[in-house]
């Protein structure tokens, strides 16, 4: 997964900490091309493949969208042999204590005020630090349904999620993390990335720019959600 892990840019904010989001971003677009290579692309391609991108520090537009509130995305795509990853990078400023956020995450019955058209999340079961989740979405013709594997790494401020492959699923793979960082004026700066095969049938093809949409929101929805119910 790519995530950059960005602190909310204040005008105190130093060229030190500038140097550690780059140094942090190239570190997070590798986690993208492993997953590449998780899918079926040699892992030293899919590295030289990403570590381009990797050199990219957030733009001085994509700072101030940031500081302002405003949701920031890079979407990605890769064609993998029979397979098409979708998904990508978004940050997203919360004015909300880390704490509060890691209480909406901690909740699986919080998930369908954040989660895209998601009817029903449930959780299965608890195996060893991670946690089996039934996710079941549906809007319009569209109805899908799978399970995730869930692990909390409060030291890292790390929320990671992939496909249980050992469970039945509408997608073909799934995989990412989420950071929430505290900011200088008692926020929280969520770091996403997220990489998704919804598979190769005609409704996924149907659906796939709308649900690439989506899922590069979910920041922007948990932080709604977060600021308004108060959790």
């Amino acid at each position: 997964m790519g995530v950059v892990l960005v602190s909310w840019l204040g005008s105190r904010w130093g060229s030190a900490k500038m140097s550690d989001t780059s140094r942090r971003s190239r570190t997070v677009l590798l986690a993208i091309a492993l997953l590449c290579a998780g899918a079926g692309l040699g892992l030293r391609a899919a590295t030289a493949a990403a570590r381009s991108d990797s050199q990219r520090a957030l733009s001085a537009q994509e700072l101030a969208e940031l500081r302002s509130g405003r949701l920031v995305t890079r979407p990605e795509q890769r064609l993998l042999g029979n397979g098409r990853l979708i998904g990508g990078l978004a940050w997203q400023r919360v004015s909300a204590a880390p704490e509060r956020v890691w209480r909406a995450l901690d909740d699986v019955a919080n998930y369908p005020h954040f989660l895209p058209a998601v009817r029903e999340a449930k959780l299965v079961q608890q195996v060893g630090s991670e946690s089996r989740v039934f996710i079941h979405h549906h809007i319009g013709v569209v109805d899908a349904s799978y399970f995730v594997m869930t692990a909390k790494d409060l030291p890292q401020n790390r929320f990671r999620f992939h496909l249980d492959r050992q469970r039945p699923s509408s997608l073909r793979d799934a995989w990412g993390e989420l950071y929430v960082t505290p900011s200088e004026d008692g926020g929280s700066v969520l770091s996403f990335a997220i990489m998704v095969d919804l598979g190769s049938g005609v409704l996924e093809a149907l659906v796939r720019p709308s649900v690439h949409e989506w899922m590069l929101r979910i920041p922007s929805e948990l932080k709604r959600y977060v600021e308004h119910q108060r959790v």
